[in-house]
C-alpha cells in the first residue's frame, strides 16, 4: 500500500492483518475504510507491481488493473458510455431479457418439478450471459434449460481460478511453471489463448458492424469514440 495502514480510519477491529509466506494483506469489511481505500483517497492506494504481474495473464493493461494516467484515461472512457442513456436502456433491456426469457422458467421448471438447482451456478450463468450481451453483444448461452458447459464459459472460469490461486502460492513457484509451461501454468496458457482468440473474433466483428450500427454493446460504444 502507499500508505501506513496506522493512517486509516479503523474502527471496531473490522481491519485484521494476515501473514502468507512472508506476504502482507490487508482485510477489512469496514464500509469506512472501503470508502476511504476506494474512493476518498483512491489515488494513494496503488495496485503495486506484484498485484498488477499476477493477474496481467488475466486482466492484462485494462481498467481493473492499470495505473495512473492509464487508468484516469480508461474510467474517464467507460463513465462516459455507462452514463448515456441509450447504454443505460440497452442494459435493462438485456438483463429484463435474460430474467423472463431464461432465469425464472428455469427455476419455475424446477419448483414445478421440484428438482435441486445450484443456484450459485444459477447466478454465474445468469451474470456471464447478461456481460457477454452488454460488453460484446453476444449470446453465450450460457443460461439454458440444459445447462451446457460452454467452450469460452469454461475457459474464462479457468483463467480467473488459476490467477487467483497465484496469490496463495510463492510467487517463484508460479514462475517458474509459467516459463516451463508445466502444471496449472500450461492449462492457464492454453485457456488465455482461446479467451483472446474468442475477444479477437468479437472485435473483428464489431469494427465491420460500426459503421452499420446494427448493435449498441460496450464494444461497439467504445470502438466508436
Amino acid at each position: 500500500m502507499a500508505v501506513p495502514l496506522t493512517r486509516l480510519p479503523v474502527r471496531g477491529g473490522l481491519v485484521s492483518c494476515h501473514h502468507s509466506l512472508g506476504r502482507h494483506f490487508v482485510v477489512t469489511a469496514n464500509p469506512a475504510v472501503v470508502q476511504h481505500i476506494l474512493k476518498t483517497k483512491f489515488h494513494i492506494y496503488q495496485k503495486g507491481e506484484s498485484f498488477r504481474t499476477t493477474l496481467q495473464d488475466l486482466l492484462g493493461d485494462g481498467i481493473f488493473n492499470a495505473e495512473g494516467d492509464n487508468w484516469k484515461f480508461q474510467r474517464q472512457l467507460s463513465s462516459r458510455e455507462f452514463n448515456t442513456k441509450s447504454l443505460r436502456k440497452f442494459v435493462e433491456e438485456v438483463v429484463d431479457i435474460e430474467l423472463y426469457n431464461q432465469m425464472i422458467p428455469i427455476l419455475s421448471k424446477s419448483s414445478s418439478d421440484r428438482t435441486v438447482l445450484d443456484f450459485q451456478d444459477i447466478l454465474l450463468r445468469f451474470a456471464f450471459d447478461n456481460i457477454c450481451q452488454v460488453g460484446f453483444g453476444y449470446d453465450s448461452e450460457y443460461l439454458l434449460p440444459s445447462l451446457p458447459q460452454a467452450k469460452f464459459a469454461m475457459a474464462f472460469d479457468d483463467e480467473v481460478q488459476i490467477s487467483g490461486d497465484r496469490f496463495s502460492s510463492m510467487r517463484s513457484m508460479w514462475k517458474i511453471k509459467r516459463s516451463f509451461r508445466i502444471g496449472s501454468e500450461s492449462h492457464l496458457r492454453r485457456v488465455v489463448s482461446n479467451v483472446r482468440e474468442f475477444e479477437n473474433t468479437i472485435v473483428r466483428q464489431k469494427k465491420r458492424e460500426l459503421d452499420e450500427k446494427k448493435t449498441l454493446d460496450l464494444t461497439i460504444c467504445c470502438l466508436g469514440s
